[in-house]
């Protein structure tokens, strides 16, 4: 099916002569980079040029079918190759010639083409070139807005935001331990903090055996627990400003241990 659509766009020749103002169009076969109308063109030129990639799901080095719109504004021979450059804005040299011809309907020796009219000229005669400039202005917008598209779907994605980090155990004791220096803590805040301390040091200092409380202590002796594990009964216990390490210094062997979910640390 390819094949023939590709036959049938080279079986076509040079258009027919076509009436200034009035568009026209061909279509040609090309290998090798994208095409594109060039974009120094304006509503003054004497023709206007739009490209069109009737096939742009295609390879980049497959054949594509491209169709040239063209519109003239005065009439003569023009060469359409001469108004179609590769998308990265360099000449397409390689392009076989595109001769169009535009003529005018108008009689020979008329003189201007619409005030000369013997009768009031219409809305649209008495401003056809502002029409086709306008149009024409449309046409090239068209290739302008599409590469512009292109250009800003390429632009990089902003970089992902940093991921939130993970709770700690320190994150844990540290409300609890708070409370404590300020108040006396309930007794689900107490069983909450033994059960936290005793999920921590358990497989380190093997105290499966033992319960929560008597592995606290049995913990007051241990040269690394018993610094927080002191520090809290005094806060618990004693009305006293407390003297000793900070709660940051008391809560470092905890900070880079995870979370501990309570549901399973439960003995």
């Amino acid at each position: 099916m390819i094949a023939l659509v590709i036959a049938a766009a080279l079986a076509v020749g040079a258009p027919p002569p076509t009436p200034r103002g009035v568009a026209g169009s061909m279509t040609i076969v090309h290998h090798g980079q994208p095409l594109m109308a060039q974009i120094e063109q304006s509503p003054s030129s004497p023709i206007l040029v739009r490209v069109t990639d009737t096939t742009p799901t295609a390879a980049v080095d497959a054949a594509h079918i491209y169709r040239i719109d063209f519109i003239g504004l005065v009439a003569g021979e023009y060469d359409l190759r001469t108004l179609v450059a590769h998308a990265d804005g360099t000449a397409a040299s390689t392009l076989e010639p595109m001769p169009v011809t535009i003529v005018s309907t108008l009689p020979e020796r008329h003189g201007t083409d619409l005030f000369g009219a013997p009768d009031r000229p219409g809305f649209v005669a008495s401003h056809y070139r502002t029409i086709a400039w306008t149009l024409g202005a449309l046409w090239l917008a068209v290739p302008v807005a599409v590469l512009i598209t292109r250009w800003m779907r390429r632009r990089p994605a902003p970089p992902p935001p940093a991921p939130i980090p993970r709770p700690t155990l320190a994150d844990q004791i540290r409300p609890l331990a708070q409370a404590a220096m300020a108040r006396a803590l309930s007794v689900e805040e107490q069983a909450r903090l033994e059960l936290l301390l005793y999920a921590f040091w358990r497989n380190r200092r093997d105290l499966a055996a033992q319960s929560p409380p008597q592995a606290i202590a049995s913990l007051r002796s241990d040269p690394e627990a018993s610094p927080l594990i002191l520090a809290l009964e005094g806060w618990i216990h004693s009305s006293e400003p407390h003297r000793g390490p900070s709660l940051d210094e008391l809560l470092a062997p905890y900070a880079a241990h995870a979370a501990i979910d309570l549901a399973g640390a439960a003995p």
